[in-house]
C-alpha cells in the first residue's frame, strides 16, 4: 500500500485509474513509459504517446533516452530504454513540436493526468487547437 506522499495523481483526466483492456493515449514520454514499465498500464494497450520531445533524428533520441534513463526510468533504465525504442519503432511516439505545433500543454500534469482513454482524444486534441 503506498503511504499518502508516495501515491502517484490519478492517470486520466476523469480522475479514474487506468481501465483494463482500453486503448488509451499518453501525455507524457517519461511518465507513460514509467507506468509501462511499472505494470500499471499495459504496453499493447498504447495507441500513441503525444510527446513535448524534439528528436529530429536518431542521436537525438539517443540524447532524449539516454536523460530519460537518468532522470525518470533510474529504477530499470534499460527496461525503460526497451519500452520506449519499441514504442518509437512501432510509430506511437508523435511529437507535435517536430510538426510545429506546441506539445501537450504543461503535460496536463500540473491537472493530475497524463493518459487520456481514446474516446477522450478528439476533444483534447479540439481544445489544443489541433486538427
Amino acid at each position: 500500500m503506498l503511504k499518502d506522499a508516495e501515491k502517484k495523481p490519478s492517470r486520466f483526466e476523469d480522475g479514474k485509474e487506468t481501465p483494463s483492456n482500453a486503448q488509451v493515449v499518453g501525455l507524457s514520454l517519461s511518465f507513460c513509459v514509467r507506468d509501462i514499465m511499472d505494470g500499471e498500464v499495459q504496453e499493447q494497450d498504447v495507441i500513441q504517446i503525444i510527446s513535448s520531445t524534439y528528436a529530429r533524428s536518431p542521436q537525438e533520441w539517443d540524447e532524449v533516452i539516454a536523460r530519460y534513463k537518468q532522470n525518470y526510468w533510474h529504477v530499470d533504465p534499460t527496461k525503460g530504454e526497451e519500452i520506449c525504442r519499441r514504442l518509437l519503432v512501432a510509430g506511437k511516439i508523435l511529437q507535435p513540436r517536430v510538426e510545429g505545433h506546441e506539445g501537450p500543454l504543461g503535460h496536463q500534469i500540473d491537472q493530475g493526468f497524463y493518459w487520456l482513454s481514446a474516446d477522450q482524444v478528439a476533444e483534447w486534441k479540439k481544445q489544443q487547437g489541433w486538427k
